[in-house]
């Protein structure tokens, strides 16, 4: 028996193996990021070729002045070059916001799938707090029975019933 057993086990845990949706890394957020990384670089390119043009080497001018061809800027002017700067700091800012935006969506989706899982359970839980509040106001009223009779106790305590289950009928 424990044979079969083994051999049943094995069976769906390669069916399960096999079945099971596997999770993609998400190439989308990756790209973001080096895109961000990026446009910081030649942002801090810009300000230090702004600052002094002969220190820099050599690499690093023909990164500009591809850039500066892209936006159609000349460098030589510094009021292009501080365009450009602001330019380079709003591509961050839209990105920054991209990113911001899919991991407020990452957190959503996972208060959500978490409210589906226990939506019986949520559920559950307000129809005992109300009857539970239901309860409160009917010992209440028993108590406070010496006041009034106990018709008047019958009377309130039907028209409690009768509002929820109006107050149901809405939801």
């Amino acid at each position: 028996m424990s044979n079969i057993a083994l051999i049943l086990q094995t069976a769906e845990h390669t069916y399960t193996k096999v079945t099971r949706k596997s999770k993609k890394p998400i190439k989308w957020e990756e790209s973001i990021k080096e895109k961000i990384n990026k446009f910081s670089k030649h942002e801090e390119n810009l300000k230090t070729y702004k600052s002094n043009k002969e220190k820099m080497s050599k690499e690093n001018p023909t990164q500009i002045k591809r850039l500066a061809r892209t936006e159609k800027i000349s460098l030589n002017k510094v009021k292009d070059i501080d365009k450009l700067v602001a330019l380079l700091d709003t591509y961050i800012l839209v990105y920054n916001q991209k990113n911001y935006k899919l991991q407020e969506k990452k957190e959503w989706m996972r208060k959500n799938t978490l409210f589906e899982l226990y939506r019986g359970r949520y559920y559950r839980m307000l129809k005992e707090n109300h009857l539970h509040n239901t309860k409160l106001a009917e010992r209440k009223l028993r108590n406070s029975g010496g006041k009034c009779g106990k018709v008047q106790v019958r009377k309130i305590m039907e028209e409690i019933f009768n509002t929820k289950k109006i107050f149901k009928s809405f939801i």
